[in-house]
């Protein structure tokens, strides 16, 4: 919920920026479709061809995992039970104004460093554009990728380079300094956290789930 109202303060916010990038698609688009009107034919038959491959993947999907859709609607149940929890919450001001810190720091963490590599003073930016990069920077991290490698690097590139005017070699530069920067802290300090509760790496390993039984291979009878 947090996420989507930050995304609608960053259309607002950069709505002009927003509206010569939604111009430069459109063109580009309208130049890879008169380039492709030739193709049109065989874009048809792609086209017709991709859609019965996927409605057939739908129905086997369907009749096969009956299983898995049940744990979908159980997710969703339990996410929709987390959402009506925060009407029985006794300090909601306090969760409002913890959330709103929270994504605070989140921004003023994000300009940090863009002032240590000396990109506020050489492109002008302002802790709003810091906003911006935490907003959809987030849909880098939130996408099921390891620790958002690659996709926060994408989403911040694109933020840096399409909205906010910056190269695209310091804008890859504080991708990967970013991001590995919080990947080094959290590993440090999570390690930190499971020593100081007593968790060391052989209780680690003591937790994994046993090996399953090998499975009995047939052996010849003996000749008679």
């Amino acid at each position: 919920l947090v996420l989507g109202v930050a995304l609608l303060s960053v259309l607002i916010l950069f709505r002009d920026q927003l509206g010569r990038l939604l111009a430069e698609f459109a063109a580009g688009a309208q130049s890879m479709a008169e380039g492709m009107q030739a193709q049109s034919g065989l874009l048809v038959a792609l086209g017709v061809g991709t859609l019965a491959v996927g409605l057939g993947a739908i129905w086997w999907l369907r009749r096969r995992s009956s299983t898995r859709t049940g744990k979908l609607g159980a997710m969703l149940a339990s996410f929709g039970a987390g959402l009506r929890s925060l009407l029985h919450v006794r300090n909601r001001f306090g969760v409002l104004a913890s959330t709103v810190l929270m994504w605070f720091a989140y921004a003023v963490m994000t300009y940090i460093p863009l002032q240590m590599l000396g990109l506020v003073d050489a492109y002008d930016l302002t802790l709003l554009d810091a906003w911006a990069m935490v907003s959809l920077g987030a849909i880098g991290m939130a996408l099921p990728a390891p620790g958002g490698t690659g996709s926060y690097h994408y989403a911040i590139i694109v933020t840096m380079t399409l909205l906010l005017g910056v190269p695209e070699t310091p804008a890859a530069t504080y991708a990967l300094l970013t991001h590995a920067v919080q990947l080094v802290f959290m590993v440090v300090v999570g390690f930190a956290c499971l020593l100081a509760q007593g968790a060391g790496l052989g209780s680690l390993r003591g937790s994994e789930a046993p090996a399953s039984d090998p499975v009995p291979v047939a052996r010849p009878a003996p000749a008679e």
